[in-house]
């Protein structure tokens, strides 16, 4: 061995003993007491109720069944009921979980996520402590009659901030059963004797509401106190009263409140539903009301002020085919410009400002408001309007990147409305029968050379026998078209196809050049990645000169996201990568592998809503190692028929799914939507 070799040796030695000490630092941060139920061991070996009271403060009961759960729980600690990776527990109908914290001290974390509810109710109460609360990744089939289906309630006498996080969730509610009116999807109230601020974020929730006089999002402020909230990128089907509602009754203090990219259906034909409405009878409310799409139904934009100050932002919304597009009362300070408002019955108050249009808005249809092509609110908003919201992800109703740039006239252009069009997508099927490399032949992809914005992900083809690739994937551009070819220069199979993602963002995609040798990572030094583990990525090896034929993924180390070829071979100088990063959201998520969700050992299956049951789905997946495992084998995706999941599986079948292992997804449904068939529902033409 040359002096050289030995040098590289010990180099690489040196970057995978480094890997190895920070990935141990990594997996042994942070920890709390974790309890599984149901365990062969006491206190967890009976019921759930006994399991959560002989926790502790801070502690977190994991749920490892997906058999029916049938206990209603109360809950006197702050501490964490969340399913298990890879499970889903199912309450049945009548039971709810209340969480009512009694203790004092500083601010600590609850947690309600991956649970299913037949019929029944998530409750927390903020008392005598601050709360940090996330209620992510539910489903509630059904409200408990005279009972919102998510109920958080503040009457916190510290001083301390509490801050809420609901997201994610999958709710609907019938009022046909109930006595009192109105019933809401979602209540966040804070009461009487409440003085600690609250604030935060309620994110991409898909709400469902059936009969008369229901609320999708119900806010009430009724203390001298602060409450700040970020509502983004919700659909609300239904709403007879409102989609959202808030309400602010005292005078000291100020209710700020953000409402970004959320759409509103009509649920009934026969019952009309409501978009948003703000009303303040004391104090201050100041609301930016940004990029929302009211399709038909009763009002789009509600703004009433008995007393005090309500001050409002109202741009880049799609107000269109209702009874009443916009009711601004006398006393409201409303600025309003870049919406587009067409064939409403009626407004009051309501002057266009100087950038408004007055045009059909050429949506997909009824329930699916997404953006025709020639549509007059592409491109057509205010993306400073949007920008002022200070903090709030930058997404739309799909959960998808909110500022994208489909037409390149240059960047910092919108969409007016709920929904963000320009992400493309292409099925890409191998009909040669011989060779290394398939062309896409695709206007969308054609002589655009310089498309950093490109994605693949192998999709098994389920009516080709031989349907693994087992090779690493890469794009190429030559000649007028974009290709896929095998790293490895092995041929690829007849009836290989591939998931063809093109995204429309010009500040969120990238290529990252390999510019140093000897290791088996680079560092990708981005602004917007830097300092952002919590960011969902995409990569796709983009050759250029040099052939790669490590499987590579992503690892965020020491403040850096860094490119890992995850058999821990040297990437080799000049590999380049295309990479899309966004905000986590119900669409861009990470996925762990677990025993529980483990099949056949290559394959782990995914389980979101979104494409549950839908084979046609185009999936864009990427390995991470954020749980210290690097799994050594090409990846790809396929549709399992028996269970209605995807799965993502190693295409080297001799490679076990490795427990642990890591994944970014991404989906997008507006492709979903237009696979299914959605885009002429209703009759819509």
């Amino acid at each position: 061995m040359t002096l050289n070799k030995i040098k590289v040796s010990i180099g690489e030695y040196k970057m995978k003993l480094y890997f190895a000490i920070l990935l141990i630092c990594i997996s042994s941060f942070g920890h709390t007491a974790v309890s599984i139920w149901p365990d062969s061991s006491a206190p967890c070996n009976g019921t759930l109720q006994a399991c959560i009271n002989a926790s502790n403060e801070g502690d977190t009961v994991e749920i490892h069944t997906n058999s029916p759960v049938n206990e209603d729980l109360i809950v006197h600690v702050a501490l964490s009921v969340v399913a298990g990776i890879g499970y889903s527990p199912v309450f049945t109908s009548g039971n709810s979980l209340r969480i009512n914290t009694t203790s004092s001290g500083g601010a600590i974390s609850v947690a309600v996520k991956g649970l299913t509810f037949e019929q029944g109710l998530i409750s927390v109460r903020i008392t005598s402590r601050p709360l940090i609360i996330y209620i992510e990744n539910n489903a509630i089939l059904e409200n408990i009659p005279d009972f919102p289906a998510v109920y958080i309630s503040s009457t916190n006498i510290a001083l301390s901030e509490s801050v809420i996080h609901v997201n994610y969730n999958n709710i609907k509610i019938d009022s046909s059963n109930s006595s009192s009116a109105p019933i809401s999807a979602i209540t966040i109230i804070k009461g009487l004797e409440s003085t600690g601020p609250l604030s935060g974020e309620l994110t991409n929730n898909t709400l469902d509401l059936a009969g008369l006089d229901t609320i999708g999002i119900n806010i009430s402020v009724n203390n001298d106190s602060d409450l700040s909230l970020d509502i983004i990128g919700n659909e609300i089907y239904g709403g007879s009263f409102s989609g959202i509602n808030a309400r602010r009754n005292f005078s000291t203090g100020t209710t700020e409140l953000n409402i970004v990219s959320n759409a509103f259906y009509q649920k009934s034909p026969i019952i009309n539903s409501s978009g948003i409405s703000i009303r303040n009878d004391s104090g201050a409310t100041n609301v930016n009301i940004i990029n929302n799409t009211k399709i038909n139904g009763s009002f789009g934009v509600k703004l009433t002020e008995n007393s005090g100050t309500l001050t409002a932002k109202v741009h880049s919304n799609i107000v269109a085919f209702t009874t009443q597009g916009f009711d601004f009362g006398s006393g409201v300070a409303v600025n309003n410009d870049y919406n587009l408002y067409y064939q409403n019955a009626s407004s009051i108050g309501f002057t266009p400002g100087a950038h408004s249009i007055n045009a059909d808005p050429k949506i997909m249809g009824w329930q699916n408001a997404r953006l025709r092509p020639g549509s007059p609110a592409l491109e057509s908003g205010n993306l400073l309007g949007l920008l002022l919201v200070a903090g709030a992800p930058l997404i739309d109703a799909d959960g998808l990147l909110r500022v994208k740039n489909s037409s390149n006239v240059g960047p910092g252009v919108i969409d007016i409305g709920a929904y963000e069009a320009g992400d493309t997508s292409i099925y890409h099927v191998n009909t040669s029968t011989s060779g290394h490399i398939t062309t896409i032949d695709n206007p969308i992809t054609n002589n655009l050379v310089n498309l950093d914005s490109l994605h693949i992900t192998y999709n098994a083809n389920p009516e080709y026998a031989d349907f693994t690739n087992n090779d690493n994937e890469g794009l190429y551009y030559s000649s007028g078209f974009w290709r896929i070819f095998n790293e490895n220069i092995v041929s690829l199979p007849t009836g290989a196809s591939f998931n063809v993602s093109k995204f429309a963002s010009t500040n969120n995609t990238f290529e990252h050049l390999v510019t140093s040798s000897g290791a088996s990572s680079s560092t990708i030094n981005k602004q917007g990645l830097d300092g952002a583990p919590q960011k969902i990525l995409q990569l796709s090896q983009h050759w250029i000169n040099v052939y790669n034929i490590s499987p590579p993924g992503l690892i965020y180390i020491a403040g850096h996201w860094r490119i890992v070829n995850f058999d821990l071979n040297n990437i080799p100088i000049g590999s380049n990568f295309n990479v899309y990063y966004q905000d986590k959201s119900k669409s861009a998520y990470e996925h762990i592998a677990k025993s529980s969700n483990i099949s056949d050992n290559t394959f782990t299956y995914l389980d979101n809503p979104i494409i549950n049951g839908v084979s046609c789905a185009q999936i864009q997946v990427t390995q991470s190692a954020s749980q210290s495992v690097f799994n050594n084998s090409p990846i790809g995706v396929v549709y399992n028929k028996v269970i209605g999941r995807w799965e993502i599986f190693n295409q080297n079948t001799s490679v076990n799914m490795p427990v642990n292992a890591t994944f970014h997804v991404l989906i997008n449904p507006a492709q979903i939507a237009e696979c299914m068939d959605v885009i002429f529902k209703d009759d819509f033409e």
